[in-house]
C-alpha cells in the first residue's frame, strides 16, 4: 500500500468544504482510491487532514493522470483552492511489520 497525507490550512473553513471532501471521495472510490479518513485539528478548525490509500505508487501515478482530464475533479479542486491558504503533502508507508490500516 502507498498513502498520501494531505494537511490543508483553509481561510474560514465552510459547510461547502466538508461537501466537496464528500464528493472528492466518491471520485476516489470509482478509482479504487481508500479514503483512510478526514480528521479536523480538535484546537484549529481551519486545519484539516486528509489520508488515502493506493494500491501501489503506480496507482497513484495513474490516478493522478486519469485526474487532469476529470472534468467534475478538476471544477472540484479549483473550488477548493479558492479556499486554501496552504497544502502540505507527505508520501507515508507502513513499516514492514506494521498492521495494515
Amino acid at each position: 500500500m502507498f498513502y498520501k497525507l494531505y494537511k490543508t490550512r483553509s481561510k474560514n473553513p465552510t459547510p461547502r468544504g466538508r461537501e466537496l471532501f464528500k464528493e472528492f471521495h466518491k471520485i476516489y472510490k470509482e478509482h479504487d482510491v481508500r479514503v483512510v479518513g478526514v480528521w479536523e485539528n480538535k484546537n484549529d478548525p481551519k486545519e484539516t487532514y486528509l489520508m488515502t490509500a493506493y494500491k501501489d505508487e503506480s496507482h497513484f501515478q495513474k490516478f493522478s493522470e486519469d485526474m487532469k482530464s476529470h472534468p467534475k475533479y478538476i471544477e472540484m479542486g479549483k473550488e477548493m483552492t479558492e479556499d486554501r491558504k496552504s497544502v502540505e503533502v507527505v508520501d507515508l508507508k507502513l513499516f514492514s511489520d506494521s498492521p495494515q490500516i
